[in-house]
C-alpha cells in the first residue's frame, strides 16, 4: 500500500520534470540537472556489443531469464539470471558528444522482446565480462534447473508438456543511431580540471626526463656532469611547454561532457529511446496506477479492520 503511494508520487514528479525541463544542447547546457536529446553512439574505444540472448548488435542491453516451476495452480516463473551491460556509451548531439553513465538509470527502450525456449541460454552462455550479473540462484535449485534442461534435450516435447525445462527470456536494447532522451545530472571539464590535467602531464614528463640519462645529459648544458639550479629551471620551463602541447593534443580526443545520476536522490535519472511525449504519458499512467493501488489497499484494510 505504501509502495503504491511512493511509486505514484515518484512517477508523477518524474512526469512533471519531463514536461517542465527544457531540452538543452550539449554544447551550451548548464552544469546541473538538465534534459538532453540526441542519438545513441558507441564510445570510440569500445566495440559494438552483442546482446546475450538474441545476439543483436547494440550499445546497451538488459536481460532477464526466468524458469517455469510447479504445476497447475502452483505454476510460476522464477528468475534465474538477469543483468545489464556495463560499457559506457555516448549521446551524439549534432557532433557534440556526451558520455552516458547509465548505472542506476531508469531506462525505457523501443526494442523490448519476450519469448520462450527450452534452454537456459537460447544461443549459448555469453562471456560474463560484458555484463553485470545481478542474480544467481542457490546451487541446489541451479542443479535442478540443469537437470530439467538435460531432460528437455533427451525427452523433447514430453518434458515441455510437464512444464519442465521451460524458460522465458526478456531483453531490452539500445541500438546505435537510435534517438535518445535523457534527464540527469550534466557536468563538463572546467578550467580547474584543465589546470589539474596540465600539471599532472607536467609532473609525469619531468619524472620521465629524470629517469632518462640522455635527456639529463642534454639538460646539463655546461657539461660539468651535474644539473645546476639554472639548468633545471630551464628544463622545467621547457617541460611546461611540451606538456601543454601534449595535453592539448590529448584533449582533442577527450569527451569533456558527462551525464549521470544526480547526487540528489529526489531527482530522477531517465534514459529513453522512446518519444518524449510517449514517455510522459507512460509515467503519468504509472502514477495513476500507483495512487489507485494506494487507495484500493487502504479501502481493503479499513474494510478488513471493521469486519473483524
Amino acid at each position: 500500500m505504501a509502495a503504491g503511494f511512493y511509486f505514484g508520487l515518484h512517477y508523477f514528479k518524474a512526469a512533471r520534470l519531463l514536461e517542465d525541463t527544457p531540452t538543452s544542447r550539449v554544447r551550451s547546457a548548464s552544469q546541473g540537472f538538465v534534459s538532453l536529446f540526441g542519438y545513441a553512439k558507441k564510445a570510440a574505444e569500445q566495440p559494438l556489443l552483442k546482446s546475450p540472448l538474441s545476439h543483436t548488435d547494440c550499445i546497451w542491453f538488459q536481460f532477464k531469464i526466468e524458469h517455469r516451476q510447479g504445476h497447475g495452480r502452483n505454476n510460476h516463473w522464477q528468475i534465474v539470471e538477469k543483468g545489464e551491460s556495463k560499457n559506457l556509451f555516448l549521446l551524439d548531439d549534432r557532433g557534440d558528444e556526451c558520455v552516458i553513465h547509465a548505472k542506476k538509470a531508469e531506462i525505457t527502450t523501443v526494442y523490448n522482446r519476450t519469448w520462450d525456449g527450452s534452454k537456459r541460454w537460447p544461443l549459448g552462455e555469453p562471456h560474463s565480462d560484458i555484463y553485470q550479473k545481478e542474480a544467481i540462484l542457490n546451487k541446489r535449485f541451479d542443479l535442478a534447473i540443469s537437470f530439467a534442461g538435460d531432460l528437455t534435450k533427451r525427452m523433447g516435447h514430453f518434458v515441455d508438456i510437464l512444464n519442465l525445462g521451460k524458460y522465458r527470456y526478456t531483453e531490452s536494447l539500445i541500438r546505435e543511431g537510435e534517438p535518445l532522451y535523457i534527464l540527469g545530472y550534466f557536468s563538463s571539464l572546467d578550467e580547474l580540471d584543465h589546470l589539474k590535467g596540465r600539471k599532472q602531464k607536467h609532473r609525469e614528463l619531468l619524472k620521465e626526463w629524470k629517469k632518462d640519462p640522455k635527456i639529463m645529459q642534454k639538460i646539463d648544458t655546461n657539461n660539468d656532469g651535474q644539473v645546476d639550479v639554472n639548468e633545471w629551471q630551464k628544463a622545467v620551463k621547457l617541460a611546461e611547454d611540451v606538456a601543454e602541447k601534449k595535453y592539448e593534443a590529448q584533449l582533442k580526443d577527450t569527451i569533456i561532457h558527462h551525464i549521470q545520476k544526480p547526487k540528489d536522490s529526489a531527482l530522477p535519472f531517465i534514459i529513453s529511446s522512446k518519444d518524449q511525449h510517449d514517455l510522459i504519458s507512460r509515467y503519468k499512467w504509472y502514477a495513476v496506477l500507483g495512487i489507485i493501488s494506494f487507495f484500493a489497499g487502504g479501502s481493503f484494510l479499513t474494510w478488513f479492520i471493521f469486519m473483524r
